[in-house]
């Protein structure tokens, strides 16, 4: 079995969207930004990431839910046994700019809305939305079952 899958490229924290990667393993869900040269700033050199900053804030306003199971950093900082690990999806690293790691014990469970493409991942009463690529749903599904994660998935799935 895989260590790592990413299981979606959309999400939104607190109604703010972020665009980048959304990697599930059986310890943590990781959301990763798109790094994006900001031209508006002298020189054009400034990077930031796409929708990560805002979902960055919104989570640290959240300390309360998730204490310390979550951190923020820029996409180099991560563990190199996670991003030199054979099974994770980034081929690409210059593309992200900021991470967002939510660990498993700040999220109560994983509700997929029926008749649908997203996942919500609850710590509390906050939500974060990621929507999954169309006719991903069963290897999402198993991807995440077999980690052992808490999911509520309705019905029968296709694709």
């Amino acid at each position: 079995m895989k260590k790592f899958m990413a299981i979606g490229k959309n999400y939104a924290f607190k109604g703010v969207p972020g665009k980048g990667l959304v990697i599930a393993s059986a310890d943590a869900i990781y959301l990763l930004g798109y790094a994006t040269i900001d031209t508006s700033l002298p020189g054009g050199t400034g990077t930031t990431s796409n929708g990560v900053l805002d979902l960055i804030i919104g989570v640290f306003e959240l300390a309360a839910v998730f204490e310390e199971k979550r951190t923020a950093s820029n996409y180099a900082s991560l563990p190199s046994e996670i991003r030199e690990h054979p099974d994770w999806p980034v081929t690409k690293p210059s593309d992200y700019g900021m991470v967002v790691k939510v660990g498993r014990p700040a999220i109560d469970v994983i509700v997929h809305p029926r008749f649908s493409n997203l996942l919500w991942l609850r710590a509390g009463e906050v939500g974060i939305n990621i929507e999954y690529k169309l006719f991903t749903g069963r290897k999402v599904r198993e991807f995440l079952t077999q980690t052992g994660w808490n999911l509520q998935w309705p019905g029968p799935i296709s694709g």
